[in-house]
């Protein structure tokens, strides 16, 4: 997302704050958002960025994709690597060179909103990328043409403080004379970034500041970890059924090239559902059942995968009952699974790992924390804040 900030130091007014509506092409229509899928694609002879590029991804076999080759997700996770992308075209052949075109995307579509140069620039990182990490998004900003000075690397924990406080009464944080410890845990879809600051509020002229005590290391740990669980443990065995096949007749190459791009949309769709409707059917209120009897939810209609020897691979009706998705749930949540848990095709890590990380840093006791305030599109899921409010039972939880 682009937020935009217009501020004129000789007027009394209030710097003037928006986040961008971001037009992306779909399909030969346009999307508008002020949210971008960090997915970059080369199709058609075209290049798309964000929604038009993810939507892509269903048919991934069908529309001639190839995983960083001319199809790019997630490269947060290889940025500071020296990894190179060796089936991908020229320009688009690291992870700072595909995040570039993602921040180029981003600053045409600002000039488009307002043809006013910026007279300067703040990109927002995890606080524990480390310095090959941070050098790698200054290669990025570079390549989208947009020249950043000292500084102008924000940790997102300090950023969404910085949001948090725009939009709340920074004294209901904090009295005059006295400190509290905030914990910001920032859980998006590919990175979990713990932070803790000491916050305090001066007796005499009641300005509010903040100094960051400790961060987590770099863990890459996401909801696409979630879907990647709920793909292979629920949606696996429901495609294996429905096509008539045996666990022994998809190998690897088959699961994680064709049927994890695929389908992997679907198993969020099903996580987003289940989020959205998980107080409903833990009060009973859920009326639809998959067939074992159990509350679910359900996508009808047909998903079609193509195989390289020209067969479908069919998906009808795709399932996630809320039991499924309790016990998918429960490594991510158990605060003694602090150490990564791997197979060939996923990871698993319990978002206690960053949280106790951070915490061991600091020097400061679990009941020390005053204020844990939650960050990222993986903080709705309904058990995240649940088990966080029990860890810190000191604690006021705030969210957005």
């Amino acid at each position: 997302t682009v937020a935009e900030i217009i501020y004129d130091p000789a007027s009394p007014l209030l710097p003037e704050i928006r986040c961008l509506a971001v037009e992306q092409e779909t399909d030969g229509r346009s999307w508008w958002s002020p949210l971008v899928p960090s997915v970059v694609a080369i199709h058609d002879g075209r290049k798309l960025v964000g929604e038009g590029a993810k939507r892509l991804r269903p048919l991934f076999r069908r529309n001639g994709l190839i995983d960083k080759g001319n199809f790019f997700s997630s490269c947060k996770d290889d940025m500071g690597l020296k990894l190179t992308y060796q089936m991908a075209p020229d320009g688009y052949r690291s992870a700072a060179e595909v995040s570039g075109h993602i921040l180029e995307y981003l600053y045409q579509a600002t000039l488009k909103d307002k043809p006013i140069e910026s007279d300067s620039f703040t990109v927002t990182v995890p606080a524990s990328f480390q310095t090959a990490q941070r050098n790698d998004t200054l290669k990025a900003t570079l390549l989208a043409d947009m020249r950043l000075g000292g500084g102008d690397l924000l940790d997102e924990p300090i950023a969404a403080f910085i949001n948090y406080l725009h939009e709340k009464a920074k004294h209901a944080l904090v009295p005059s004379g006295e400190a509290k410890n905030l914990l910001v845990f920032d859980f998006g879809g590919g990175t979990c970034d713990v932070a803790v600051l000491k916050l305090s509020c001066d007796e005499d002229t009641e300005q509010l500041s903040a100094a960051l005590v400790s961060v987590s290391r770099y863990h890459r740990l996401g909801g696409n970890d979630i879907d990647k669980a709920i793909l292979y443990e629920v949606l696996l065995p429901q495609i294996i059924k429905q096509n008539n096949l045996t666990r022994s007749s998809l190998d690897y190459e088959m699961k994680k090239q064709i049927i994890e791009p695929g389908f992997i949309g679907i198993a969020e769709q099903l996580k987003i559902l289940a989020c959205e409707q998980f107080d409903k059917a833990m009060e009973g209120e859920w009326d639809i059942e998959d067939e074992e009897g159990e509350p679910a939810c359900i996508i009808h209609g047909k998903s079609v995968c193509n195989l390289p020897d020209g067969r479908n691979l069919i998906l009808i009706n795709p399932s996630l009952s809320f039991n499924q998705f309790y016990d998918l749930m429960e490594p991510f949540l158990d605060d003694g699974l602090l150490f990564v848990k791997e197979t060939e095709y996923r990871q698993t890590l319990s978002i206690f790992a960053p949280i106790r990380d951070a915490m061991d840093k600091s020097g400061l006791e679990d009941n020390d924390i005053d204020f844990c305030l939650l960050v990222g599109g993986s903080c709705l899921i309904p058990q995240v804040p649940e088990k966080i409010g029990e860890y810190f039972p000191s604690a006021e939880v705030l969210t957005f």
